[in-house]
């Protein structure tokens, strides 16, 4: 995020990764707080794959590939490919996103 010339969306991206480590720490309140910093609209995939994080952080697996789903038909892999590679890591998501640089 250092490299990150675009302060908007180095913003996003900041917010994000603060609600995914909410999330994964189980700290719910934590994890609300940081997904109602998201804004709509945004300039990045963050607000359609926090909220899908949030879904299955909240075992609503349909919910949240919808969430990517939209994200998909709005970003293009690379864009995606970000906020993608958390959710992989957690084990919500088994499609293995592209290693793109940040």
């Amino acid at each position: 995020l250092l490299a990150e010339t675009n302060i908007l969306i180095s913003n996003e991206k900041l917010r994000y990764a603060i609600l995914l480590t909410a999330l994964a720490s189980h700290d719910e309140a934590a994890a609300q707080t940081a997904l109602g910093g998201i804004k709509f609209p945004t300039e990045t995939a963050a607000y359609y794959y926090g909220q899908a994080a949030w879904e299955f952080a909240h075992n609503r697996r349909g919910e949240a590939e919808k969430w990517i789903g939209t994200a998909n038909q709005i970003f293009d892999a690379r864009a995606t490919a970000w906020f993608a590679r958390p959710l992989f890591d957690l084990g919500w998501v088994k499609k293995k996103p592209p290693l793109v640089a940040p």
